[in-house]
């Protein structure tokens, strides 16, 4: 006797099917799309089961079995909470870019407002999980949502080093889809990709704060502001506003020198300011960073860092600046150090490293050393520390796979013993 044709399940037999919360959570993760559809429809909006709504489950649907954007657009429909994670702290973008669901990964971004960026408890993001799954369509649609390909997560590891070299080459062919063009207009629309590359960097490094006055602040008339000076340079604290706003504008540029650094790499055609400023020691927003300058400068605190600048004597314009911090081990640390182009060989940065000494020292700092870390990939920064007097210093090596942007060499120098403070200055 022939073996008749197969019966799908019907809404009466799907019905019959879904008896437990278990029956529920496997219909819509791994059923047929009918009885998945079925129990959409009749299951409780707030279900849940491990931490898991039904959005968590129709997201994490196998993709040869179509239907998990259909699913989860009926389950946000009928009002399933959309803002919650798991236990792994993921939200259902995570498993749709895990399982590939290219289409839903934008619905859940654009429409539903889940973040591209989001880190989970083992520090993948969505864009690392679909890399990791190798789900290209899936990546290119989170890098055209604005997902950062350089991201470096708490572990120090980029989001990019989850995928294989094959994968990595198969987003590099496709960098027309997903790459913002150059000398293209620049304004974006929802359809455009929203990937920030090194020139969005640019234009956020020399934005200045809408309550800044045009122009450089001219500084004149320091004082006994001065802690040192030579003949074309004088540092001092800085302490005034629009001094401030200087400080933080060059620290802006030094985020962007050291970005330019990696500019052959694939992923700083996706990685935001934001990333840059948080993985490189500052913070994105204006108010936030000039607010932490402000504190450090005012504060009087031992545990406190210091600040300095260093001002040229002809034109009255702030072409550097220094923040160090104090350290266990009796170390004045070096966190920052920058110069403007034009003033690099006029010995600023020493006499920087100088100041900072001793207002180190004006706060009660027990420093019997300075130590300063640059990017490996920053040959002229370790010239420019050898020719200081400092020394590399053996770290251990870390055998985990860290991003070439947290990946730093350590220098260190004694203290100077003695200081030559001016007490006159003819500013």
């Amino acid at each position: 006797m022939e073996a008749g044709p197969e019966v799908k399940p019907t809404l009466s037999t799907a019905a019959a099917i879904l008896q437990t919360k278990e029956d529920f959570f496997l219909a819509v993760q791994h059923g047929d799309l009918d009885v998945a559809k079925e129990a959409v429809e009749v299951a409780q909006p707030r279900l849940t089961m491990n931490g898991w709504t039904l959005l968590f489950a129709a997201a994490a649907r196998n993709a040869s079995l179509g239907g998990a954007e259909v699913l989860c657009r009926r389950l946000i429909a009928r009002h399933v909470n959309v803002r919650g994670s798991d236990k792994k702290g993921r939200t259902p973008l995570f498993y749709a870019a895990e399982s590939g669901h290219a289409s839903l990964c934008a619905y859940l971004v654009t429409r539903v407002g889940m973040s591209v960026d989001d880190e989970d408890d083992s520090g993948l993001t969505p864009l690392a999980c679909a890399l990791k799954a190798g789900e290209i369509d899936a990546s290119v649609t989170l890098l055209r949502q604005g997902a950062s390909l350089g991201y470096v997560n708490s572990k120090g590891i980029a989001v990019y080093q989850f995928a294989s070299e094959y994968v990595l080459g198969l987003l590099q062919g496709r960098k027309g889809q997903w790459v913002k063009p150059i000398g293209t207009n620049r304004k974006r629309s929802l359809r455009d990709s929203q990937a920030c590359d090194l020139v969005t960097l640019e234009e956020w490094a020399a934005k200045r704060p809408k309550c800044s006055a045009a122009g450089e602040p001219i500084v004149r008339h320091l004082a006994d502001r001065v802690i040192v000076e030579n003949e074309t340079h004088a540092v001092f604290v800085p302490l005034k506003d629009p001094e401030l706003r200087k400080v933080r504008l060059l620290e802006k540029g030094l985020v962007l020198d050291q970005a330019r650094l990696f500019q052959s790499e694939l992923f700083v055609h996706a990685m935001p300011p934001e990333h840059w400023a948080d993985t490189l020691g500052t913070h994105s927003t204006e108010s936030v960073a000039t607010n932490r300058i402000r504190r450090v400068v005012q504060s009087t605190s031992q545990d406190s860092e210091t600040i300095v600048a260093a001002v040229c004597r002809a034109s009255g314009h702030i072409v550097g600046f220094s923040r160090a911090s104090k350290r266990p081990f009796a170390e004045l640390y070096i966190e920052t150090l920058k110069v403007q182009a034009g003033h690099e060989l006029q010995g600023i940065a020493r006499l920087m490293i100088q100041a900072a000494e001793i207002e180190a020292a004006k706060k009660g700092f027990a420093t019997a050393k300075v130590g300063s870390r640059c990017l490996r990939q920053n040959v002229n920064a370790q010239r420019f520390f050898k020719r200081l007097g400092f020394t590399e210093v053996p770290e251990p090596a870390n055998t985990d796979l860290h991003s070439p942007l947290v990946d730093c060499i350590k220098f260190e120098r004694a203290v100077a013993v003695r200081h030559r403070v001016s007490s006159k200055s003819s500013m």
